[in-house]
């Protein structure tokens, strides 16, 4: 969802709870638990018989799971309702203008094929979510901030967080109705850069957590420390290429339907 197009906080809430899995069944009690409040009154707030203070605003928006942006925005509609005089109104409407801008601005920075900056991809590569979140946004059924933290076990402010670098930085676009897709930005990497480390740790760390998962068929985890000559060794690492290089081919041609990590390691120990 877009929450910069509502103007009703109520409605930001019920339509941000209805797209969570099974249409947010238990989760106004969970928003009440959080907020320290009798359920009771939420259900009076969405009906419009009681109103949310700045401070409640608060709370809600981190809940849901906003972006800084998205939170400062919530809670605004909430004073815009609360504002006590006409001149005070327009003074929060005006806010709310330069918001909205503001949101839009950041969907047209983006230019085709662009490659990140240093400062991008030193937030991109220092934790394995940013791209596992960006992949998700390509299979059919997880273009949502709900839909990609329920997979990959991670909370939906989290999601949301990195969504927003991710749209800002090109490598997503957010679509209509909250939905997003992969963007037109790269991500790769020259051999020399000080982001490969990282990138390697960041996944290797990612498979040693999957390796205590039950066997499902697709995943496959190998070690096997073995002695073999020099020139062996050369025909392996070329083997090896050669499967990455038919991997790449076979990914560009293949529809987004599960999210996988290949990692290959042909090292010598020492």
């Amino acid at each position: 969802m877009n929450i910069f197009s509502y103007s009703d906080y109520r409605k930001v809430i019920r339509d941000s709870l209805s797209g969570r899995p099974r249409k947010g069944y238990g989760q106004l009690s969970r928003l009440a638990e959080s907020m320290g409040v009798n359920a009771t009154f939420i259900s009076q707030v969405l009906s419009a018989a009681k109103a949310f203070s700045p401070e409640q605003g608060v709370v809600v928006a981190e809940f849901l799971g906003f972006t800084e942006l998205e939170a400062e925005y919530f809670v605004l509609l909430v004073q815009i309702e609360r504002a006590g005089s006409l001149k005070l109104r327009r003074i929060h409407e005006k806010r709310q203008r330069e918001l909205q801008k503001q949101s839009k601005d950041l969907l047209h920075r983006l230019t085709p094929d662009q490659v990140l900056s240093e400062e991008q991809k030193a937030i991109f590569y220092s934790d394995w979510h940013y791209s596992a979140v960006r992949q998700m946004t390509a299979i059919p059924g997880f273009d949502t901030p709900d839909a990609i933290g329920e997979r990959l076990s991670i909370p939906i402010s989290l999601v949301r967080e990195i969504l927003s670098f991710l749209v800002k930085s090109g490598l997503c676009i957010q679509k209509s109705r909250g939905r997003f897709s992969v963007g037109p930005s790269r991500t790769h990497l020259e051999g020399g850069s000080p982001w490969v480390k990282v990138h390697h740790q960041n996944w290797r760390a990612r498979a040693i957590e999957d390796v205590n998962q039950p066997e499902d068929g697709i995943r496959l985890h190998y070690s096997s420390p073995m002695t073999v000559s020099r020139e062996d060794a050369l025909k392996i690492r070329a083997m090896a290429v050669q499967l990455i290089d038919d991997v790449g081919k076979s990914v560009r041609k293949t529809h987004s339907e599960e999210l996988l990590c290949l990692n290959v390691d042909w090292f010598r120990v020492q």
